[in-house]
């Protein structure tokens, strides 16, 4: 097995420590041998993840900054998505919203053009959740209908799962409190089937919240 994916399983598994140590391994063994982009490229966006996990943007950036300049000497269009779309995240978490649509759009671009539907959801997912922070509720929902329809057709759960998860938020914040109960109980269903323990747990406490809204007490107690 390749030093990064031993780095992808540790990180999956949530230990950093190791994961930082094979991915930095990763760089080192392709500066040396003077090749393989594709793989220096994914070690500084696992490591870019890493540091996000840690609430540290900037060196977050930098390894993203430094993966993105080489992505055309691999040519490879959803490597070059899968950047763009982490440098969004990023972005959107620093609050450097107008940056992360030029990028995310950028990411849009490349995944409807080259027929890539996992990032295609993932862009169109990124792009709701940045019309959410903007308030543009229509706009949000939009992008998150199209993002489900894409992560339906290869079965792309974790996107799926996110996405419904931001809907009922835009239901939420336009004070649709029975829409946004329907929408996180048929969440609580498929966050359950596919074992998305932290997302369904957030999800009890919305639902709750909502239904209490709703003067719906009997659900409020049961969530």
């Amino acid at each position: 097995m390749a030093p990064e994916r031993i780095a992808r399983g540790y990180y999956s598994g949530g230990d950093y420590r190791q994961a930082i140590q094979y991915w930095d391994r990763c760089i080192d063994v392709s500066t040396k041998a003077g090749g393989d982009a594709e793989t220096w490229i994914l070690a500084k966006v696992g490591l870019a993840q890493v540091y996000q996990g840690a609430g540290d943007h900037a060196n977050s950036l930098t390894m993203l900054a430094e993966a993105q300049s080489r992505t055309e000497e691999v040519g490879d269009q959803h490597l070059n998505a899968k950047v763009k779309i982490n440098l969004g995240v990023v972005l959107i978490d620093s609050a450097r919203l107008d940056e992360a649509a030029t990028v995310l759009q950028e990411a849009f671009t490349i995944c409807a053009v080259h027929g890539l539907s996992d990032y295609l959801a993932a862009s169109n997912f990124y792009l709701g959740k940045l019309a959410l922070a903007r308030s543009e509720l229509g706009r949000a929902m939009a992008y998150l209908d199209a993002g489900l329809v894409a992560a339906r057709q290869v079965n792309f759960r974790w996107c799926e799962g996110h996405i419904r998860a931001t809907q009922v938020e835009v239901f939420a914040r336009g004070a649709n409190h029975s829409m946004a109960l329907q929408v996180v109980q048929k969440a609580q269903t498929f966050a359950a089937m596919d074992g998305f323990f932290d997302m369904l747990i957030q999800q009890h406490f919305a639902a709750a919240q909502y239904a209490a809204s709703l003067n719906d007490f009997a659900t409020a107690l049961a969530n």
